[in-house]
């Protein structure tokens, strides 16, 4: 269709192209941060962004339109209003409704999925984005379902669901590994301390029995007081062993282990962030620097210009 979602090109096209590509095997987080960015500066940009994404969501690939939705929902999860107010417009449902109509099941669910989100979400209670509730609400009405009926995402996950997913279940391994590794060379005799890994196994066996389960079926998100929690457990712990560990301790650690990854991400974007901030102040100094040094400079004086005269015609003499 023309208008909105148009064929013309879009700046993020190149960007969006390559965290969607389906080639990639994970989200990479660093760019759809910078991506956010960059949508969230402008209504333009949002608006850009967003034509982008739904030029992407047309491609037949599932992998590629999986990656699309992670994108588009780090973007209504970190752009703010100006985004919002693209995604709750109506060329923005006519696009949505067209994607669920020609989409593989899977996709359609997970775009369900994510209406609902932001239907219970970040466009809840704001008259101008009543779209987005109204078309969750009319989609469930159309398939007779309950509104209650779509499965929701976890709001706490945003848009790094499918990510933090696939990472868990790597770490996981990486920690079981670690710890058949240590059960292995660990001295029998040794005291539990949180602060050695080769005795966490023996921490875990002799608490009544019960070892530290990672599930990866938990969903991960930054939780600032398990980081507060775990880091006075830490503190309190005796390095030398002669006093047990608090039985907690292990489960916090692996907690916190777990939310690295986001906590990577979200340090990588303010990184971005305070990195533009720091250029934008130095051009505005260089420019006020500049302003000052033409403003102290006296006007040059340019000599007046020349007069010139029309010469008068020569009157051409009749032989008679």
């Amino acid at each position: 269709m023309m208008g909105f979602f148009g064929i013309q090109g879009s700046p993020f096209d190149e960007d969006v192209d390559r965290v969607t590509s389906e080639n990639n095997t994970s989200e990479e987080w660093g760019l759809i941060l910078e991506i956010c960015d960059r949508a969230g500066s402008s209504s333009a940009s949002a608006r850009d962004c967003l034509r982008s994404i739904i030029r992407r969501l047309g491609h037949p690939d599932p992998h590629v339109q999986a990656h699309c939705i992670t994108l588009l929902d780090a973007c209504v999860s970190n752009c703010g209003r100006v985004f919002h107010l693209e995604v709750a417009s109506r060329d923005f449902e006519v696009e949505f409704r067209r994607m669920l109509s020609r989409s593989h099941a899977q996709i359609v669910q997970k775009l369900r999925a994510l209406l609902r989100k932001w239907a219970e979400g970040e466009f809840k209670n704001d008259p101008q984005l009543d779209l987005i509730p109204s078309l969750h609400a009319k989609l469930c009405a159309e398939a007779g379902e309950k509104t209650t009926a779509v499965p929701a995402v976890d709001p706490q996950l945003a848009a790094k669901e499918a990510a933090a997913q696939r990472e868990q279940e790597e770490l996981a391994r990486a920690i079981a590994l670690s710890l058949k590794e240590s059960n292995a060379t660990a001295a029998p005799s040794s005291g539990s301390s949180a602060l050695y890994p080769q005795s966490e196994p023996q921490a875990a066996a002799g608490s009544g029995g019960k070892s530290v389960q990672f599930a990866a079926e938990t969903p991960v998100h930054i939780d600032e007081s398990t980081m507060d929690e775990a880091l006075g457990m830490l503190h309190d712990a005796d390095p030398t062993g002669e006093t047990a560990d608090h039985p907690r301790l292990p489960e916090l650690e692996g907690r916190v282990y777990a939310m690295g990854p986001l906590v990577d991400a979200a340090l990588e974007r303010a990184d971005l962030r305070h990195a533009r901030l720091t250029q934008l102040s130095a051009d505005l100094v260089d420019a006020l620097n500049l302003y000052h040094e033409l403003m102290r400079d006296p006007k040059p004086m340019f000599p007046p210009a020349p007069v010139y005269m029309q010469p008068m015609p020569m009157q051409v003499l009749k032989v008679t």
